[in-house]
């Protein structure tokens, strides 16, 4: 990821994930939350909003953008992924290189 890409989305393109050249293991959402909650490889994404600090996106499904749960480190560009389980909950990070954005 870096600053060209991010000024591409800004602009409304939409993009996919593409096989990341790290490979790590990570917690991940539960099942029914894993659509909206991490990303997702092969899924069209566009980005949604912005804060100082993040970047949000939304996906498409079933013809109609929906608003996804995880966000970009506006800085590092980490996707923080929000996990929540039985134990508690917390963020999962994923540093540049453990995901590959495709502009499409």
């Amino acid at each position: 990821m870096n600053f060209n890409k991010l000024i591409s989305m800004r602009r409304g393109y939409t993009f996919k994930f593409d096989k990341p050249s790290i490979t790590t293991i990570k917690r991940s959402p539960s099942e029914y939350n894993t659509c909206l909650h991490e990303h997702q490889y092969g899924e069209k994404y566009v980005l949604s909003y912005e804060t100082s600090d993040h970047v949000y996106f939304a996906i498409l499904k079933n013809g109609m953008y929906q608003d996804c749960k995880w966000k970009m480190e506006k800085e590092t560009f980490h996707i923080l992924v929000y996990i929540k389980t039985r134990f508690g909950e917390s963020w999962e990070r994923y540093i540049p290189g453990e995901y590959v954005i495709k502009m499409l």
